[in-house]
């Protein structure tokens, strides 16, 4: 083949190359979109594009009806799922009507939701009327918050089902606690949540793991397992074993088996559940029921409970905070916990003291609920008290950081550092071409 043939194809195929990873300005899932130029995202088909390391903000908000949408991290090929590790910044729009599946190319039938598996930054994003359906680990923006994922100022509404493992925004929850903010924050579930197996199911989140923390969050949404031999639902988490602070559910919650809790099913000795509340009615069909919790061996402090308390089952282990107190820790703490004997139909609990509907309500809460600290944590209201941040909660995420991304659109934002290899070959391609034309 002639040899200026020969060089023009080689130029011809480097500079299609250099399209294709952004250079030309051609949009793509996996390269361009870095930290400090993320890429924008207008449509559901580039938000289902989203590579797991690239980072992204949305422009406006997103209509997703359509065809089913494949969680975030899926090898199409293998069907294994990864982590997103990137970053995400929904600056506050919406995606609605959001249907996630499974691929159907797969067996693999865990990890579901926008993202399979998260161990990036998910931040200021809603997802409204969404349908989520997997079996183990499935949540409206992850199946699996995984160590370093951080999910901050969500909110989900519609409906999340699965097997076990199921919650509103994340099937499971799981990291090092190096904060005291932790890794689902500052976020809300009105999701109606359902599981059919063992585990956890709870309104945000279905298992909470050791060491990982969710802080002021809270669930609105009604939560039902289904499974009648195991298991575990509470309005906020299914199963604790970590840390959960200035949160609250408000969802009713029905289990068919045991360990039923208007905040939370089971609560193992390493939880620590601090400043929260729950006031959904609570339903078992086995035993193991509290207000606030079915079963705890865990540190449970400065919390209250309200919902009605019922067992349909023998009616063992039923408490107004605490259904069943199986801790045998020294270390483990319950400390200014109340219930309302009046509406949860409870005059007992193995933790906590039973106050009147007057004694919670009003200013005199402030004299009968003596550990809640009103100064900077808790405020009354015309009906019981509240979280500081239920008052001051304006929708918007509180932090210092602002937008600096680039220009996002048709323009990936790649930088001539980024694409230096590519830029050699080019050079090396020309030079090759003319030294060939030189010796014809």
């Amino acid at each position: 083949m002639d040899s200026r043939v020969i060089a023009l194809v080689f130029i011809s195929v480097v500079v299609g190359m250099m399209g294709v990873i952004g250079i030309g300005g051609i949009v793509t899932a996996d390269t361009g979109c870095t930290e400090s130029n993320p890429c924008e995202i207008s449509t559901v088909s580039e938000l289902q594009d989203m590579s797991i390391d690239g980072h992204y903000v949305l422009v406006g908000d997103i209509d997703a009806s359509g065809p089913e949408f494949y969680p975030i991290g899926y090898d199409m090929e293998s069907g294994e799922p990864d982590s997103f590790s990137g970053s995400l910044d929904g600056q506050g729009y919406e995606v609605t009507n959001l249907t996630v599946r499974s691929p159907q190319s797969t067996d693999y039938e865990g990890d579901v939701g926008l993202t399979a598996r998260n161990t990036g930054d998910i931040k200021n994003l809603d997802l409204v009327d969404v349908d989520v359906e997997g079996e183990i680990r499935a949540g409206a923006i992850t199946g699996w918050n995984r160590t370093s994922g951080v999910i901050d100022n969500v909110s989900v509404s519609g409906t999340v089902n699965g097997e076990s493992r199921v919650g509103g925004i994340a099937g499971s929850n799981s990291g090092s606690w190096v904060n005291s903010d932790g890794y689902i924050l500052n976020s809300s579930s009105s999701a109606t949540v359902t599981a059919t197996g063992s585990n956890g199911v709870g309104g945000l989140v279905g298992s909470h793991s050791s060491d990982a923390v969710i802080y002021n969050s809270y669930a609105t949404g009604d939560v039902t397992n289904n499974e009648s031999s195991s298991g575990s639902a509470g309005g906020l988490v299914g199963t604790s074993s970590g840390l959960i602070e200035q949160s609250y559910a408000t969802g009713d919650v029905y289990h068919n088996a045991w360990d039923v809790g208007g905040l939370i099913g089971d609560a193992d000795d390493s939880s620590v559940t601090v400043d929260t509340y729950a006031t959904g009615d609570v339903t078992t069909g086995g035993d193991a029921v509290g207000g606030l919790i079915g079963s705890s061996s865990g540190t449970v402090k400065s919390s209250y409970a309200t919902g009605l308390v019922t067992s349909e089952g023998d009616g063992n282990y039923t408490g107004g905070v605490v259904g069943w107190d199986t801790s045998s820790s020294t270390d483990v703490e319950y400390k200014d916990n109340y219930w309302n004997v009046d509406s949860t139909g409870q005059d007992e609990s193995d933790v906590g003291t039973g106050l009147t509907t007057s004694d919670m309500t009003g200013e005199d809460a402030v004299d009968n609920m003596t550990g809640f600290d009103f100064a900077e944590v808790w405020m009354t209201s015309d009906s019981y008290p509240v979280l500081d941040s239920d008052e001051s909660d304006d929708g918007t995420e509180d932090t210092d950081e602002t937008f600096t991304g680039g220009s996002g659109g048709s323009d990936t934002g790649t930088n001539w550092f980024d694409n230096f290899w590519w830029m050699l070959l080019v050079i090396l391609g020309g030079y090759l071409g003319y030294e060939s034309l030189l010796a014809e």
